[in-house]
């Protein structure tokens, strides 16, 4: 059942006083839910997300977690922005996490390291190159994964994107873009007997950009496996 009185006192104290909710629910011994649900129950219009911000919106002295005084740093007294929680400056956070941090020592140069770890990176890269990789295949390295690992490759492939102008020379897009051997690299290697790198940089045919075309990875999946 609606009063009267009620109604009259929640317009006074929420249009005419502009108090929020929560202290009209204090006043009226309520809570501030209870206090929203009457303000809808009753019709009175309720405020903008604006109006609210402009009128509630506290800062600094009237906001509630303030400590009545400029936060400082308890380290080097540097004034603070925030309030409550932080108690250092950046700078002194920074050097009280380096003192305070565990450390842990590698196992084989003494070096200082984090506590997870226990190698340096310079004796993990020992321990995990050559024979000790777990990716270790037998010392067998693909020699056309050689070829278009080198700079050679590199520099021969910019040239004829460059050439072509960065698209595919029979479709025309601008994606997804490979430089294709007209003569496969594998004929080539089988032609010349090729074993090593080294013979393969030194073979003219290989890198003469005239037998290099730039297709689209699609035109290039339909050439078959080269």
């Amino acid at each position: 059942m609606k009063s009267r009185y009620l109604e009259d006192d929640l317009k006074d104290l929420y249009i005419n006083q502009k108090l929020s909710t929560d202290e009209i629910g204090k006043i009226l011994g309520y809570s501030g839910g209870y206090t929203r649900k009457l303000i809808k129950q009753y019709g009175i219009k309720k405020r903008t997300r604006s109006q609210t911000a402009a009128m509630f919106n506290k800062k600094g002295k009237s906001h509630y977690n303030y400590k009545n005084s400029i936060c400082k740093c308890i380290d080097c007294g540097k004034n603070l922005e925030r309030y409550g929680v932080v108690k250092r400056c950046w700078t002194c956070w920074n050097s009280f996490r380096k003192a305070n941090i565990r450390h842990n020592y590698c196992i084989d140069c003494n070096k200082e390291i984090e506590l997870v770890s226990t190698r340096c990176l310079k004796c993990s890269a020992h321990f995990t190159s050559g024979e000790k990789s777990p990716n270790y295949k037998g010392g067998t390295i693909d020699l056309i994964g050689q070829i278009r690992s080198c700079w050679q490759y590199r520099n021969w492939r910019w040239k004829i994107l460059k050439r072509d102008g960065y698209s595919c020379q029979v479709s025309g897009k601008k994606e997804d873009l490979i430089v294709h051997h007209k003569i496969p690299m594998r004929s080539i290697l089988k032609m010349y007997n090729i074993k090593t790198q080294k013979e393969a940089l030194k073979c003219k045919l290989l890198w003469d950009v005239n037998w290099g075309i730039v297709l689209n990875a699609n035109i290039h999946r339909k050439l078959g496996n080269i």
